[in-house]
């Protein structure tokens, strides 16, 4: 111990200052007494390396307590007192206390998060590669949690940054409250974080931390001026099983956590391998659902072809063996029978998997950022299709209603593009129906008002889909220069359970009516579902019972008779 070596013979004024003592008063104390005792045995490997003669001299920096509490860092030399004299040490002591806390500051900004002080993805690779390391000695059960704040980018988008900023730091804290001190909570990037769990009792004990982690990020926060905004996360949870490394320990949480946030946002998923199979296939399916976008592009702007971007699809496929095809269903007017419009519905047929449907290549154009370049090819062929139509039949002219994706409703230049295709199709504005869902509506309600009045300009008009499944408000439907209602098939099919069902629409037509707007019923499948709309005063309708979404040709054999085909009318 280092109460074994001689006390200070002398000690100059920069030691005195460094131990917080006189320097008359440090003669015969032992500066052992004044070292962290942590570091003791450091600074006695330096004094028994000197004395055995194995190094004239040693240095170290070691921590030394003040009498005053305050530690300070101290470069320790040690060195003999003169060649084959070991019993007289010579001790030269520096203060590096700067030089210590800024390479403590470097290290920590290099190894966390400037955003949330938490570890960052470099440091949380780090543990979980020493976790493992353990593991493989002691067994010790390890789990690693992956998580997506929900809904984040909205909040980016219509808050701006610095309140996304104050979500991630929010959360960053109820993380920390909702784990333990044996945990290491890291954030990944973005809006992600992870979170290493050692010396849990099995797949239980990281579900029971996962349960907290969703219950405290599910509590409302209170961000700037927003009250009572709720941003909840989805987890993704991969236990090891003494088989993985780092890299497919995390793959496999991260790849359970985009299962939850498809299947059950707002909660947490454990991985299966299953997973894993799914998630290749949804891969490639977004890989071929960008290509096949992009041949629609080339095929609407054949120049595009120039720009360097689209110059390998030619040796894909040819860019005129388009994938996407329009379809169109009978919009009915309810009174005469007759076909006064079509909606423009897209259908994808994949050259090795054949048709996939739209509740499955719409939701992946949106999560993969193509949905604005698709519903831009939809919308120029519809009015391309609309145009030619409508030429062959000036007397009995039909609207052609395409819908509006809220990525194509954000664009600034969205009335411009609206404009521009218009007038290259020959369409005309007023035959144009542009549908937008409640939800899009409502997502940023100001500027949606702004985009909705300059295509209000145009002479379109503006319909809202899905109406009743939403907000349904008499406010918004005043304040929003709409003209259509289209009313959810849901409650066309809800019609047949009673009174119940029908009050619903009633309410919904009083509403329309009061507002002078037109009304159309979606999912009517029956006569009975029909007469009861048009004895409710409902204007429109398309379902199944006038027709399915059908290709041109089939639309074009339709219109060539002057009512819908094979329905009988009420008397």
């Amino acid at each position: 111990m280092l109460e074994e070596v001689s006390g200070i013979v002398h000690a100059n004024a920069s030691m005195a200052a460094l131990l917080g003592v006189e320097a008359a008063a440090l003669h015969g104390r032992r500066l052992g007494e004044f070292i962290v005792h942590e570091d003791r045995g450091a600074a006695m490997a330096l004094v028994r390396s000197v004395r055995s003669g194995k190094s004239e001299s040693e240095t170290a920096d070691i921590r030394f307590q003040r009498s005053d509490g305050i530690v300070r860092w101290g470069a320790l030399s040690i060195a003999t007192s003169g060649p084959g004299v070991t019993n007289s040490l010579i001790v030269v002591l520096s203060d590096v206390s700067e030089r210590r806390a800024l390479e403590e500051r470097l290290v920590h900004e290099a190894t966390h998060d400037p955003l949330t002080q938490l570890p960052n993805r470099a440091l949380f690779l780090e543990r979980v590669e020493h976790a493992l390391t353990r593991s493989s000695r002691t067994a010790e059960r390890i789990a690693i949690i992956f998580l997506d704040l929900d809904g984040f980018k909205a909040v980016n988008d219509t808050q701006g940054h610095g309140a996304g900023d104050h979500v991630l730091q929010a959360a960053s804290r109820r993380l920390l409250s909702a784990t333990r001190g044996c945990d290491t909570v890291a954030r990944m990037g973005g809006d992600e974080f992870a979170v290493l769990l050692e010396q849990v009792d099995a797949l239980s004990g990281a579900q029971a931390v996962a349960d907290r982690i969703v219950c405290a990020l599910r509590l409302p926060l209170e961000v700037g001026t927003l009250h009572g905004m709720v941003v909840g996360a989805s987890l993704g949870i991969a236990v090891y099983s003494g088989l993985e490394d780092t890299t497919e320990l995390i793959r496999k949480a991260d790849v359970a956590m985009y299962e939850a946030k498809l299947r059950n946002p707002g909660r947490w998923v454990v991985f299966e391998p299953a997973m894993q199979v799914a998630l290749i296939d949804r891969v490639t399916l977004q890989a071929d659902l960008r290509h096949a976008v992009d041949r629609c592009q080339l095929e609407l702007r054949p120049r595009l072809a120039n720009t360097g971007v689209y110059t390998s699809y030619g040796t894909l496929r040819a860019a005129s063996q388009t994938e996407f095809a329009v379809y169109y269903q009978p919009i009915i007017d309810l009174k005469s029978g007759e076909v006064i419009g079509t909606e423009a519905l897209a259908r994808w047929t994949h050259p090795e998997r054949g048709a996939i449907a739209p509740d499955a290549f719409i939701p992946l154009a949106e999560r993969s950022g193509v949905i604005a370049a698709l519903g831009r090819w939809i919308l120029n062929e519809a009015c391309r299709q609309g145009a030619e139509w409508n030429a062959r039949r000036p007397d009995a002219p039909l609207t052609m209603t395409v819908n509006l994706s809220g990525k194509q409703l954000e664009h600034p230049g969205i009335a411009q593009e609206v404009e521009s295709v218009l007038r290259d199709t020959g369409l005309p504005a007023a035959r144009l129906v542009l549908e937008i869902t409640e939800s899009v509506i409502m997502l940023d309600a100001e500027k949606t008002l702004l985009r909705l009045n300059e295509l209000k300009a145009l002479g379109v008009r503006l319909a809202i889909d899905d109406f009743g499944t939403g907000y349904s408000s008499l406010s918004y439907l005043q304040r929003f220069p709409v003209d259509i209602v289209k009313i959810d098939r849901t409650f066309a099919a809800g019609m047949r359970h009673g009174a119940e069902g029908i009050a619903v629409i009633r309410t919904i037509l009083a509403l329309a009516e009061m507002l002078s707007l037109r009304t159309v019923a979606e999912g009517i499948e029956d006569p009975e579902q029909r007469d009861q709309l048009l004895q409710l005063g409902c204007d429109a309708g398309q379902g199944y019972l006038y027709g399915r979404p059908m290709p041109c040709s089939e639309i074009e054999a339709m219109l060539m008779t002057a009512r819908s085909p094979d329905v009988s009318q009420p008397a």
